[in-house]
This record gives C-alpha cells, sequence and structure tokens, in this order.
C-alpha cells in the first residue's frame, strides 16, 4: 500500500495533538493550533519533500505557526483595544480623552484616503502578518508587499504631519 501525503497526515494526527497541548498549555488553544498547522501542511505540501521526515516538517510547521500567533498576541496587547477604547499598561496613555478620539479620527480619515492595495498590506503587516503570508494571501510577489507598506506608511506621515510623535516604523 502506497504512503500518500494525506496518510502520512492522518498518521502524525495524535502526536500533533500532544505537541499542540504542550505548546499551548490549553486544550482549546491546542485544537485551533492543530487545526491551523494541518491547514498550512495541506496549503504547502507542494514544498514537503518526498522521503523526507514528515513529523519534523509538521512540528515545524506548528512551533512557527504558535510563535507567529504569540508575536501577534503581544504586538496586539501593546496597542489600543479599539473596540473597547482602553489603553495597554505598557502604552502611554494620553490624559485628555478628547484628545484621544480626536487622534483616532484623524488616523481612521487618514487610513480611508489610502488606496486600498495599499492600505491591504499594510493594515495585514500592522496586524502581526509576515511579509511571506501577506504576499501569499494576496498573490502577488513578496516585494511587491513590502513596497505597498513602505509607500503606505509614507502617505499616512504626509497625512498626519501635525502629529509629530507618531512612528510608523
Amino acid at each position: 500500500m502506497e504512503n500518500t501525503f494525506e496518510t502520512e497526515l492522518l498518521g502524525a494526527h495524535a502526536m500533533l495533538r500532544r505537541h499542540a497541548v504542550s505548546l499551548t498549555g490549553n486544550v482549546e488553544e491546542a485544537k485551533d493550533l492543530l487545526q491551523d498547522t494541518l491547514l498550512k501542511a495541506l496549503k504547502y505540501k507542494n514544498l514537503f519533500v518526498e522521503g523526507t521526515n514528515i513529523s519534523a516538517w509538521l512540528y515545524t510547521i506548528m512551533r512557527n505557526t504558535f510563535l507567529t500567533k504569540k508575536s501577534m498576541e503581544s504586538r496586539f496587547r501593546q496597542t489600543v483595544d479599539l473596540e473597547k477604547g482602553q489603553h495597554s499598561p505598557k502604552m502611554k496613555t494620553v490624559k485628555n480623552g478628547a484628545f484621544t478620539k480626536f487622534a483616532w479620527e484623524e488616523l481612521s480619515q487618514a487610513m480611508d484616503k489610502i488606496e486600498v492595495q495599499l492600505r491591504t498590506p499594510f493594515m495585514m503587516h500592522c496586524q502581526g502578518f509576515k511579509y511571506r503570508e501577506i504576499a501569499d494571501d494576496l498573490n502577488i510577489p513578496e516585494g511587491t508587499v513590502k513596497n505597498r507598506i513602505h509607500l503606505a506608511k509614507n502617505e499616512l506621515k504626509k497625512r498626519l504631519a501635525s502629529f509629530v510623535d507618531l512612528n510608523l516604523d
């Protein structure tokens, strides 16, 4: 009987589940991590070299997925929760709530004026996505992603020149 990629993937499922739990320390997060890992493995199965250790390849995907998610969560904790209007403890707070609201309105208006093809990769980058992930998701070259993010930053800097402390780099 021939071992196909999918058969090997299914064979590694239990091992991956245990590894996901050990990484996350939480069964629900482990389920999400396992699902993300399996989806990425299927998406990038053309990159898997037959005859090599599929377990090591899957562990690497899982570890990188886990680390990327943790990095994104860390970045998120360092930003403002816009829905609740709360500041992270790590952020410098502004005492004047009216100024904060004005600043967010200005930022929102400036973002709306940036063309979508620049705004989309910029927002994805701000959310913690890597250049390669953005390129894959938008189906454009990685260099184009970097260029569009750079152009979006410059456009925002021009539009928000009155906010001297704004650092988008």
